[in-house]
């Protein structure tokens, strides 16, 4: 009877623990998709406009217009047909950006344009590590292009420490003070004169 009782009791301890080996390989799974989807959403997005998902075009063009036409309080045509040819390069975390602009062709020079970074995630480095992004992918994407930004004035020590160099006079366009930039290829970024930046551009 006493061995029988042990046996039983034996069973259920093995059942338990089967249960709970079980349950703990579900959970280990859960968080290991966890891991692996929060990984893969916070990585770098190079996408064309047929490419974006709807939420994806839709976060982008909601902070496009905040930062563009909201903020700088300037009424002009934000969305426009170079958005249809160009790429997006977009950084999100989970519902947000974190940092976006768009690269195009346009007379044979490669541009940066819509350089953005939302007031919620400024002054922490994503401006300088879109920069660093939107660089690497122009040197791999176009090696032989020359590449110009159009960048408002209060930034241009900032687009100078990545190896811009001014190529004209300071300009006003929709009431904001602007320069044309060029990309000095092969330049040594001077990590001393970045500076945290709020980015928009």
């Amino acid at each position: 009877m006493y061995t029988e009782v042990n046996q039983e009791l034996s069973a259920q301890k093995i059942h338990l623990f089967i249960t709970a080996f079980s349950l703990f390989e579900d959970i280990l799974s859960k968080v290991k998709i966890n891991v692996r989807e929060e990984y893969s959403i916070r990585m770098w997005q190079y996408k064309q406009l047929e490419e974006l998902s709807a939420k994806d075009l839709h976060l982008i063009l909601k902070e496009r217009t905040k930062v563009f036409v909201v903020e700088q309080a300037a009424a002009y045509q934000e969305v426009d047909d170079i958005d249809l040819h160009a790429t997006h390069l977009l950084k999100r975390c989970k519902d947000t950006v974190n940092a976006y602009c768009r690269v195009y062709l346009k007379d044979g020079k490669v541009r940066i344009g819509r350089v953005l970074v939302p007031e919620h995630c400024r002054n922490i480095g994503h401006g300088r590590e879109l920069m660093q992004v939107a660089l690497n992918y122009i040197t791999v994407r176009y090696p032989k292009r020359e590449v110009q930004i159009q960048a408002e004035a209060y930034l241009k020590d900032f687009y100078e420490s990545f190896g811009f160099e001014l190529i004209s006079e300071l300009y006003y366009e929709d009431d904001i003070a602007h320069y044309d930039m060029l990309y000095k290829k092969h330049h040594q970024v001077d990590s001393t004169k970045i500076k945290q930046t709020n980015l928009s551009e």
